[in-house]
């Protein structure tokens, strides 16, 4: 590397990493607008003289100031650089004609990386992959299927990108490989710190891993959010193998629902708690699997067995000689409407019941029901918010009531609130929140009282035939 080049680094690690509170939107519209508007590299920019600079470049000259000011942070880059090159590491700058387009538009110029630190080969991570993630603690039937995924979208020819986390990822990462696939991992630290640079698939061309962060940054949680938005910005598609509680998953959900990008979420035996949660939101396409190979991209049928209506709540139990069914639904629903939602359910959960070696008849009811639709009552659910609803019943709770009831804070009991509305499990009425869907909800607040209807199902499926669906509900 020449020193031109050296020097060029130490200039981009300082701005990007080294000035301390800058706002990236200044620093990516310095760099980018010297870049498009007058063809002038970062370098250009250190070495032009105040009156020199383009008019264009007027609003942006306190930040260009603030780096000329840190010449002696740039010298210290030196070392950072040895290092990187060591490691056969590369810089890539948002100007940079590798710089991937799509993790632009993605995330936006004006927040988007300033750059990236990269290992491996750059095709990489200059086409949008599919990304795969999940929940660190998902249980075996997840990270079973994470590595059959992994598996499937490699054989598929796309390049399978992951955040490099233990559980759903490592299995979706390790899946690829051993398909011959190809793999861009995004590190939630910076590459001086990241194992994954000893993997022989790198010199193989198989693997990359790319890091927005400094190089000699350590991981923290703030970062593997963070991190969550990169992740996005590297790919065309999500598939979740699995979310046992809210957290970085549902945030991967929400970064990709928010840029426009397909997401898929298994849903099958062993399926974590917020599985059928996150199937109910918009944008997501339930992706039913229980074992064996999966295929990319899912056929149609895989997914048409979809999560729930949004206005019928569906509770299927498996007991010694019955499947006993409680339907809720808007007075509105003609029958039709709900004996096809029955029999989609019912066809779910004897798939389901099949497959899952642990869900016999010889369990309880609501352990079943647990497994089958991802229905919870206010002792078993695990998340506290939704269990606080459940407990509230009818008289529903405000947020304060929740802080009370939770110890959550204000801000974390907003952000479950707007995605347990956002899925339809929640609704809001003045300023009480309450569990189940709106219909529901607002008849629990004034008639708390529930009747309990026991259907059995060839009795049903009779009604159904002699009726025609043609009644009310």
């Amino acid at each position: 590397m020449s020193n031109n080049q050296r020097r060029e680094w130490a200039y981009w690690l300082t701005l990007a990493f080294r000035l301390e509170g800058e706002p990236r939107r200044s620093i990516n519209g310095l760099v980018l607008t010297a870049d498009r508007k007058k063809q002038l590299s970062l370098v250009d920019l250190v070495r032009m003289s105040t009156e020199e600079r383009p008019q264009e470049l007027e609003k942006y000259s306190s930040t260009l100031n603030r780096l000329l000011e840190a010449e002696g942070k740039v010298t210290a880059q030196a070392f950072v650089i040895d290092r990187l090159i060591s490691l056969g590491c590369r810089l890539v700058p948002i100007t940079d004609r590798t710089y991937p387009p799509h993790l632009a538009h993605r995330i936006g110029p004006e927040r988007a990386p300033t750059v990236f630190t990269a290992v491996g080969r750059e095709e990489l991570w200059r086409t949008a992959g599919v990304a795969i993630s999940g929940s660190r603690k998902s249980g075996p039937s997840g990270l079973a299927f994470a590595r059959a995924a992994g598996r499937a979208v490699a054989k598929a020819g796309e390049v399978v990108v992951c955040g490099l986390a233990a559980g759903v990822d490592r299995e979706a990462l390790e899946g690829a490989l051993d398909a011959g696939g190809r793999v861009l991992g995004i590190a939630p630290e910076g590459l001086f710190h990241s194992r994954w640079l000893k993997r022989r698939e790198i010199a193989e061309g198989r693997l990359a891993i790319v890091s927005e962060f400094a190089p000699d940054d350590r991981w923290t949680a703030a970062r593997a959010m963070a991190r969550n938005k990169t992740i996005a910005g590297f790919s065309s598609a999500l598939v979740i193998a699995d979310c046992v509680a809210s957290g970085g998953t549902t945030d991967q959900l929400e970064v990709h629902r928010a840029a426009g990008l397909k997401v898929y979420v298994r849903r099958g035996p062993g399926q974590g708690a917020l599985v059928d949660e996150l199937c109910r939101r918009p944008g997501v396409t339930p992706w039913l699997w229980s074992h064996g190979d999966a295929q990319w991209p899912p056929q149609a049928q895989e997914s048409a067995l979809a999560s729930p209506p949004p206005n019928v709540k569906c509770e299927i139990r498996l007991t010694d000689d019955r499947v006993d069914i409680r339907i809720d639904a808007p007075r509105q629903l003609t029958l039709e409407g709900i004996f096809e939602h029955v029999r989609s359910e019912y066809r779910l959960a004897t798939e389901r019941a099949g497959s899952d070696q642990q869900a016999t008849p010889r369990q309880s009811p609501l352990k079943v029901s647990e497994n089958l639709t991802g229905t919870y009552d206010a002792a078993s659910t695990p998340d506290p918010v939704r269990r606080a609803l459940l407990a509230a019943g009818g008289t529903g709770a405000s947020v304060k009531d929740l802080e009370q009831a939770t110890s959550v804070s204000k801000h974390r009991i907003t952000k479950r609130l707007k995605e347990l509305l956002d899925a339809r499990l929640a609704t809001k009425v003045g300023h009480r929140y309450y569990e189940g869907e709106p219909s529901f909800a607002v008849a629990k607040a004034k008639r708390p009282k529930e009747r309990d209807r026991e259907v059995n199902m060839p009795a049903l499926f009779s009604e159904v035939d002699l009726r025609g669906g043609k009644g009310r509900a």
